[in-house]
C-alpha cells in the first residue's frame, strides 16, 4: 500500500511529546512490513524552535520519506500555507491518508480537500476529545466547540475510520460524534529498547540516592496537564509520613524551563528529595526506569500514556489517574493502582505501593509480559495495516 501520513510535527521534535514517538514509530514499522509511507509535516520543533531541515524538500528519515513544510504563525496555532497545494497535487498518488491529531491546520487543510477527493482516510484524534481536554478553559472550550461543529464533525463523519488508542478514548469520541466508525489500537512501544540493565544502583549513586530509598518516577513531557503538581504535592505529604522516599522527574518542557515545578517542590519542603533530570533518551531513559521502584502519571487528561506503557514493560508498578487512557488496562491486569485527581488519594496509593511492594511488584512483572506483546511495534502496525486494507481502495499494481 502507498500511505500518506499528515502530522503537524514529526521526529526529531521530541520536545512535543508522545505523538512524535508514536507517529514516527508506526511509519517505520509499516515500512518494515513492506509498504510505502510518506509524511507531510512542519519544521516546528517546540515553542520558538525549528528543526534543522530544508522546508519543502523531501528527505529520508529512518527509511521514511518526509517533507517538512515551513510552519508559520503563533506556536500552537501555526499553519503551513503550502500544504493545501501540496495535498491537491499529491493525494491522488496514495491509497490511503492517515491524519494525526485534530484542531490543527493539517485537519483544516484536509477538510478543504474533501470535496475534491475520494481517497479513504483515517483520523487519530490523539486525546483531543477526552473530557478534561475539552473543558480546560471557558474561552478555549467555546472555540473548540465551534471548530468541532464546523470542521471536525464534517471530517470525522466522512472518515473511513477514527483511530482511538484506548476504550476510554473511544467512548469520548463517540460522545461527541455518535455513529462515526471507530477502532481501537494502542500506541506502539519500542519494547526491544527496554531490555533490563543492571545500572540502577550506579544511577542512584549518581543522584546521591541510597539503595534503600523508595524511588518514584515521573517521566514524560513537563506540561501542566500531566498532573506534575499533583505528584509533587502528594509526594510532599508522603515525605511527612515516610522518611526514606525520593522522586525523580525526567522530561523536557515546551517552554524550555521547569522552574514552576522546582518552585513547587521548594515551597512544599521537598526540593532536597525531588530530582529534575531534564530530557532523557536512550540509555539514560532506561536507567531511570531501572533505578526507580514505581511510576507516577497523574494526568488531568491522557488518551494513552506512552511513558506509563514503557514503565509497565520495565516491570514497574504504576499509579495513574482515572483520566489516563491506560487506566482500564492497569486495573484489568493488576499493573498498579488507579486514583482520582486528589492529592490525598494519590498519597494513599503511594503508601500502599510501598507497604505492599512485593505483591505489587509480582503483578507488575506479569503485566510486563502482556504489555510487551500487546504494545509491540510489529503487532500494532500489523493491526493498523489490517484496518487500512479494509478502508482503502484496491491496491495499485
Amino acid at each position: 500500500m502507498k500511505i500518506l501520513y499528515l502530522a503537524p510535527y514529526y521526529k526529531p521534535a521530541w520536545k512535543l511529546g508522545g505523538p512524535v514517538f508514536a507517529v514516527s514509530g508506526l511509519c517505520e514499522s509499516l515500512i518494515r512490513l513492506g509498504h510505502d509511507v510518506e509524511v507531510f509535516t512542519t519544521d516546528i520543533g517546540g515553542k520558538n524552535e525549528r528543526l534543522r531541515v530544508s522546508p519543502g524538500v523531501p528527505c529520508n528519515i529512518d527509511s521514511v520519506k518526509v517533507t517538512y513544510l515551513r510552519g508559520q504563525g503563533y506556536w500552537r496555532f501555526f499553519f503551513a500555507p503550502s500544504l493545501i497545494s501540496l495535498l491537491k497535487q499529491r493525494v491522488p498518488e496514495f491509497d490511503l491518508v492517515h491524519i494525526s491529531g485534530t484542531f490543527t491546520f493539517f485537519h483544516m487543510a484536509w477538510a478543504l480537500c474533501l470535496r475534491n477527493t475520494q481517497i479513504p482516510f483515517v483520523v487519530s484524534p490523539r486525546g483531543a476529545f477526552m473530557s478534561n481536554a475539552m473543558k480546560r478553559e471557558f474561552l478555549k472550550n467555546i472555540k473548540k466547540e465551534l471548530y468541532r461543529v464546523l470542521v471536525e464533525s464534517r471530517v470525522l463523519e466522512r472518515a473511513s475510520g477514527v483511530h482511538c488508542m484506548t476504550e476510554m478514548e473511544e467512548k469520548a469520541v463517540l460522545r461527541y460524534f455518535p455513529g462515526v466508525k471507530t477502532f481501537v489500537i494502542p500506541n506502539q512501544v519500542s519494547v526491544d529498547t527496554f531490555t533490563p540493565v543492571s545500572e540502577g544502583n550506579l544511577f542512584r549513586q549518581e543522584l546521591n540516592i541510597s539503595e534503600s530509598a523508595f524511588v518514584f518516577l515521573y517521566l514524560g513531557r513537563l506540561h501542566p496537564h500531566k498532573g506534575i503538581d499533583l505528584s509533587i504535592k502528594a509526594f510532599a505529604e508522603l515525605a511527612e509520613k515516610h522518611a526514606n522516599v525520593q522522586l525523580i522527574i525526567a522530561g523536557g518542557t515546551e517552554a524550555g524551563t521547569d522552574r514552576q515545578w522546582r518552585n513547587l517542590a521548594d515551597s512544599s519542603g521537598v526540593s532536597d528529595r525531588v530530582h529534575f533530570l531534564g530530557q532523557v533518551a536512550g540509555k539514560r531513559k532506561l536507567q531511570c526506569f531501572t533505578g526507580a521502584d514505581a511510576f507516577l502519571l497523574n494526568s488531568y487528561s491522557e488518551n494513552f500514556g506512552i511513558s506509563c506503557a514503557e514503565a509497565i514493560i520495565c516491570g514497574l508498578p504504576v499509579i495513574v489517574s482515572d483520566q489516563t487512557g491506560l487506566a482500564d488496562w492497569v486495573l484489568r491486569h493488576q499493573a498498579g493502582l488507579v486514583v482520582p485527581q486528589d492529592v490525598s488519594r494519590i498519597t494513599e496509593a503511594m503508601l500502599s505501593i510501598i507497604d505492599n511492594y512485593p505483591s505489587h511488584k509480582a503483578h507488575a512483572i506479569k503485566s510486563a509480559e502482556l504489555a510487551r506483546e500487546e504494545f509491540s511495534p510489529h503487532g500494532t502496525a500489523t493491526r493498523m495495516l489490517q484496518v487500512y486494507k479494509r478502508c482503502a481502495m484496491p491496491v495499485r499494481t
